[in-house]
């Protein structure tokens, strides 16, 4: 089956791919995938499965980027209250896309860097986005 473009960095990943990159991590039955329009340098897409929604981000800068991720996440999950996509489930081997690739829970809520998302937002909704990441990072901070 012919395979999609859903960023320029990651190039054409076709469903079958997504199906056994969910399959590494026994995640469910392959849905859609959707394309992400901004942020992360095009590392990332939005994969639905029969048990979830979960990001997988691919081809990475480094060989320690996402090993790095990883452990700075598994940090915050464990030592903090702060929300984070964990599982962070890291899969180092090359033989699915051409790169490793992380299969993540995707976070609830709205996505601020949306221009049209931060066109509806109230000034009392943007005083507790603000407030909301200030307790996150004093909680990061003294972790």
């Amino acid at each position: 089956m012919p395979g999609k473009t859903y960023s320029q960095r990651l190039g054409v990943i076709t469903d079958e791919q997504f199906q056994a990159a969910l399959n590494r991590f026994n995640l469910g039955q392959f849905v859609r995938a959707e394309a992400i329009p901004s942020g992360m340098w095009g590392q990332n897409v939005f994969v639905s499965s029969s048990e979830g929604k979960y990001v997988l981000r691919g081809q990475p800068h480094f060989e320690w980027q996402f090993p790095t991720e990883q452990f700075y996440i598994r940090f915050l999950h464990e030592r903090t209250s702060v929300p984070v996509p964990w599982p962070y489930l890291l899969d180092t081997t090359t033989d699915i896309f051409g790169w490793s690739f992380v299969l993540m829970p995707r976070m609830p809520g709205l996505q601020i860097a949306d221009p049209q998302v931060q066109e509806q937002l109230q000034p009392a909704e943007r005083l507790g986005i603000a407030r909301a990441l200030g307790e996150n990072l004093a909680q990061m901070q003294a972790a």
